[in-house]
């Protein structure tokens, strides 16, 4: 009977270990889980971020490759600008030699009346 009772307390130790055993292997199973859930959101993270690096890369050069038309068409838009106000001061310049011609000629138009007019009253006199 001893033999049955000390067998009995060594079924009711090992199960009772088994099932702290037991316990301890689901927590650290808990753990090893969360841990590698934790994990793959580290790595969705690290490709979500890599992929916003190459998206800013990329964004980047465009901007480069833009500030270079920038520059150019700034250069271009000042070299018509030049143009413009060389052309604006030939135009000035040929408006006032316009302006002394029409002002020359209505006083030669003024002065060929005027000796028109002399002659006639010559003429008849």
């Amino acid at each position: 009977m001893d033999a049955i009772k000390k067998k009995m307390q060594s079924l009711k130790s090992e199960t009772e270990n088994s099932l702290a055993r037991a316990e301890q292997l689901d927590m650290e199973a808990k753990e090893a889980n969360s841990l590698a859930e934790r994990t793959e959101e580290h790595v969705r993270s690290t490709i979500a971020i890599t992929f916003i690096l190459s998206q800013f890369r990329s964004a980047r050069k465009v901007c480069s490759r833009l500030a270079l038309q920038v520059r150019d068409l700034q250069k271009k838009m000042q070299h018509v600008e030049n143009e413009l106000d060389n052309t604006i001061e030939k135009l000035s310049s040929t408006n006032t030699k316009l302006d002394e011609k029409d002002k020359a000629f209505q006083v030669m138009i003024q002065m060929q009346f005027l000796l028109g007019s002399n002659c006639s009253s010559r003429r008849r006199n």
